[in-house]
């Protein structure tokens, strides 16, 4: 009898303790920015150093999750986990990657989802989630903290304002990107649970609705002429003017992969029509010139675009290219000695 009574007390023993930590199903909304299906526009990079650019937002995370009123306990212990997927513009193994949308000759461009206060990395699992790539929430559940029931669902947000999700783009080169639009699209997990203690494992827990983040970058076409100083085109002293004179000057342009561009040079300060002209310092004389493209002398260099265009053009590479001016002085005239200028301004169009 009493060993009888022994077994059947040991067996009511197992099922209490089986019964003492229940795991009840949670549900959340995740919102990001307000909206479950949310979409992060980064700023504009508009390359204009060749050195390093970035581009970054953060944008306020929310919760609102429940469960069936009817297993709601107060004092349950909850432990929430949020995971995001590597994303449709896939990654280079060490980041994610913005994948080039029209464009599939572009390069992906690195880019990294940040949690919390925006600043710490929120990495891609598709493994169990763990506290280590999750944004995760615990929580103690109570009837009297003004989390309150409506018919279906509880309904809070456990740490309310003060978490952030962010993307960001940190490039070491501007002028290596690519001008277009970039995209990736990422899909997020909830894993929710409430249980009767304290646990701290993203492990077992229970698969809640999904979430998805869309991220979008435009890279700006830009050109920029890289020589902060261009050398005078000087011709130097001259006291024979019953020959040519010639000399040159040259600069630097950097435009963004892909970009087509073109380099005008305008007639100066004291062109009369279409001819260059160098003024006296001492009074109104003036020397005659011009500006070639060429060594030989042959192509004139101007700043008109429509056909037939005297500019020189070319297409961007991210890197600097140079470009030198070619003058020259016609013979057969007869100027006044003295210090002769003009000022020519470089027009790059892209």
């Amino acid at each position: 009898m009493s060993k009888l009574m022994k077994r059947v007390w040991w067996i009511g023993a197992a099922l209490l303790c089986a019964w003492s930590m229940p795991a009840h199903a949670v549900r959340c909304q995740v919102l990001i920015g307000g909206q479950s299906a949310a979409v992060i526009n980064l700023p504009d990079i508009v390359p204009t150093s060749g050195g390093a650019a970035s581009s970054r937002l953060n944008q306020p995370l929310g919760l609102r999750c429940g469960r069936f009123a009817a297993d709601f306990d107060s004092g349950d212990y909850g432990l929430i986990c949020l995971t995001l997927s590597t994303g449709s513009g896939g990654s280079n193994g060490q980041s994610r990657t913005l994948a080039p949308v029209g464009n599939p000759a572009a390069t992906p461009i690195p880019f990294a989802m940040y949690r919390s206060t925006g600043t710490d990395p929120w990495s891609w699992t598709t493994v169990t989630p763990s506290l280590t790539n999750s944004i995760y929430f615990k929580y103690r559940i109570d009837y009297y903290s003004g989390w309150g029931f409506d018919s279906n669902y509880s309904q809070w947000t456990p740490y309310p304002g003060s978490v952030t999700v962010g993307a960001g783009i940190n490039v070491t080169n501007d002028f290596d990107l690519t001008p277009g639009t970039y995209s990736s699209h990422l899909e997020g997990s909830v894993y929710a649970v409430a249980r009767t203690s304290i646990f701290n494992s993203c492990e077992n827990t229970l698969r809640g609705e999904p979430f998805s983040i869309t991220v979008n970058a435009t890279v700006k076409s830009n050109c920029r002429v890289t020589t902060s100083q261009i050398p005078d085109l000087s011709f130097g002293p001259q006291s024979q003017w019953n020959a040519e004179h010639d000399a040159t000057t040259a600069f630097a342009v950097q435009c963004t992969k892909t970009t087509p561009y073109r380099i005008g040079l305008d007639a100066g300060q004291n062109a009369v029509a279409s001819q260059r002209r160098m003024k006296w310092q001492g009074g109104a004389d003036y020397i005659r010139y011009d500006l070639y493209q060429d060594a030989g002398r042959n192509s004139l260099w101007g700043n008109t675009t429509a056909a037939p265009s005297d500019t020189v053009s070319g297409i961007g590479t991210g890197a600097a290219r140079d470009y030198t001016v070619f003058g020259r002085v016609p013979a057969g005239q007869n100027p006044a000695a003295g210090d002769y200028l003009d000022r020519v301004t470089i027009t790059v169009s892209y």
